[in-house]
C-alpha cells in the first residue's frame, strides 16, 4: 500500500490537496483513481518514501477518532437506512462524512472519513471497522463482518445500532441506580466524620472532668479522634 500527497483542480474551480493511501503499484493508477473519484484534474502527485509512508500510517492510527455511544448508534442507523434503500455503502459513508454540526465536522463525520480512507485503500468494510476498535465495540465489528460475508449489511448495521443503544441505556440505568447508594454512603461517612472530629472530642473533655471509667472501645474512639 502506497501513500500519496496530491493536489487537485476540482470541477468547480477550487483546488484541493491532501494525503491518501492507495493499494496500487503504479503512480498512473493512483492518478486515474483520483481523477475518477474526485472528478478533478491532478495537478501534483507525489509518492511518499517507504519510511515516511510507514510513519504517516502510524501517526494516523495514533490519532484515534472519538465518538459518543449516542452518536455511534445514530451513525450506524443512518448507514443502515441508506443501505437498505439501495444506496451503496461508499455513498452512504460519504453522506455521513459531509455532515456538519455547529460549524464543523461532527464526530460521526470524522469517523466516516477515516473509514472512507480505509475503503479507498482497498480494505473491506469489516476490515475498516476492525482498524478502529476504540470507536467500534467488538460486537459491532463482528456484526459488520457477518454483514460483509452474508450480504446482509443493512440488517447487521441496524442490529449494531440497536446493540449500541441497549448498552448505552443499560449503562445510564446502572449509573442512575448507583446515585442513591452513593448518596447514602456519603451521608454516613459525613455523619461519622462530624461525630469523630467535633462531637467526640467535646464528650472526651466531659468524661475527663467527670473521671468516668470508660470501656476500651470508647477510649480507642476518643484517642482516634485526637489524631
Amino acid at each position: 500500500m502506497n501513500v500519496y500527497y496530491y493536489k487537485l483542480l476540482l470541477s468547480n474551480g477550487r483546488v484541493r490537496s491532501g494525503v491518501t493511501q492507495l493499494a496500487v503499484e503504479h503512480d498512473a493508477s493512483a492518478r486515474l483513481w483520483l481523477e475518477k473519484n474526485f472528478d478533478a484534474v491532478v495537478l501534483t502527485l507525489h509518492r511518499f518514501p517507504g519510511w515516511l509512508a510507514e510513519t504517516q500510517r502510524s501517526l494516523s492510527h495514533l490519532i484515534k477518532p472519538t465518538i459518543k455511544p449516542v452518536e455511534l448508534s445514530g451513525m450506524l442507523r443512518d448507514l443502515a437506512v441508506m443501505t437498505s434503500s439501495g444506496i451503496p455503502v461508499m455513498e452512504a459513508l460519504r453522506a455521513v462524512a459531509n455532515e456538519v454540526g455547529q460549524g464543523r465536522a461532527s464526530n460521526p463525520a470524522r469517523l466516516a472519513r477515516r473509514l472512507l480512507e480505509e475503503l479507498d485503500a482497498g480494505a473491506s468494510l469489516s476490515d475498516a471497522f476492525s482498524r478502529y476498535p476504540d470507536a467500534f465495540p467488538e460486537t459491532v465489528r463482528n456484526l459488520v463482518m457477518i454483514g460483509d460475508e452474508t450480504g446482509s449489511m443493512d440488517k447487521m448495521l441496524k442490529e449494531a445500532a440497536d446493540h449500541v443503544e441497549r448498552i448505552s441505556r443499560m449503562t445510564a440505568d446502572t449509573q442512575q441506580a448507583l446515585i442513591y447508594p452513593a448518596f447514602v454512603f456519603s451521608a454516613i461517612f459525613a455523619a461519622g466524620g462530624f461525630w469523630i472530629y467535633y462531637v467526640v472530642p467535646n464528650l472526651a473533655d466531659l468524661f475527663k472532668q467527670m473521671n468516668a471509667k470508660l470501656p476500651p472501645l470508647t477510649v480507642a474512639v476518643m484517642k482516634g479522634s485526637e489524631c
